[in-house]
């Protein structure tokens, strides 16, 4: 039970969005995973212990059980948290979620236990750098319900245009070839970047994939596509240049 309420705790300060502090301490990349502005309350000690145990669980009896998408919330607490932002310094708060994010990468015992807190927030800042630049490690640190990560099948011929949304790198095309939804990512001269058939798995094709309003956003680290697949929610991520990353599928 202990686990789960933790589970709810972080689901439902990721939803809840506000006039945050912060801004004295820069830390990058927090607009892709939706934090920047968000209102933080502190986790209580029986939270914290709650998270200790789940990533314990996560690396040891259920690997399936993951906890890296807890990640980017603890980076953007230490931010909002900072002895820069704060007269009074919380340092028992602070150690408590540093040892979650601790637990979580499993670095090996020494490597922070002679740091001061402006140091361990300092080092985990960088390895949140080094985290987000690698596709597989975003993925894990990405909070979704969705099925996926699912990444299509690349094709050659385009078929019929059904959508074309136009896009800071260029455009994304929409279009239909033997009952099979394909997109199509091109440059701002038309050039094609990459052409994918839409899949959920080998030989299941999203027959009908159109745009959710020509909705987009782009991050600092991903220009994320929101389109629609057989009537539910299919989230396209792609590099700020283009390049296809992955998608997910509501099912």
């Amino acid at each position: 039970m202990r686990i789960l309420s933790a589970l709810i705790a972080v689901i439902i300060i990721q939803t809840s969005f506000g006039q945050g502090k912060g801004n004295c301490y820069e830390v990058k990349y927090l607009d892709f995973f939706g934090l920047e502005g968000l209102v933080v309350e502190k986790w209580p000690e029986s939270e914290i212990n709650g998270l200790l145990e789940l990533a314990d669980e996560s690396k040891t009896t259920d690997p399936t059980l993951r906890t890296n998408f807890i990640i980017p919330i603890i980076v953007y607490q230490l931010q909002v948290f900072h002895p820069k932002c704060n007269v009074d310094t919380d340092s028992i708060y602070l150690n408590g979620i540093i040892s979650v994010y601790e637990r979580i990468r499993q670095f090996p015992p020494e490597t922070l236990i002679k740091k001061s807190i402006l140091q361990k927030i300092d080092f985990i800042r960088d390895d949140f750098y080094t985290l987000v630049k690698d596709d597989c490690e975003l993925i894990q640190m990405s909070f979704t319900l969705d099925d996926g990560p699912f990444y299509g099948v690349n094709i050659d011929s385009a078929g019929v245009t059904i959508d074309s949304i136009k896009t800071d790198f260029g455009n994304i095309v929409v279009s239909r070839l033997d009952g099979k939804s394909i997109i199509t990512a091109t440059d701002m001269l038309g050039e094609v970047i990459w052409r994918k058939a839409i899949t959920r798995g080998p030989n299941s094709y999203l027959n009908v994939v159109s745009s959710s309003g020509n909705k987009w956003n782009k991050t600092s680290l991903a220009t994320i596509m929101y389109l629609s697949a057989n009537g539910e929610r299919l989230t396209l991520y792609l590099k700020n240049n283009g390049q296809f990353m992955h998608y997910f599928h509501s099912w």
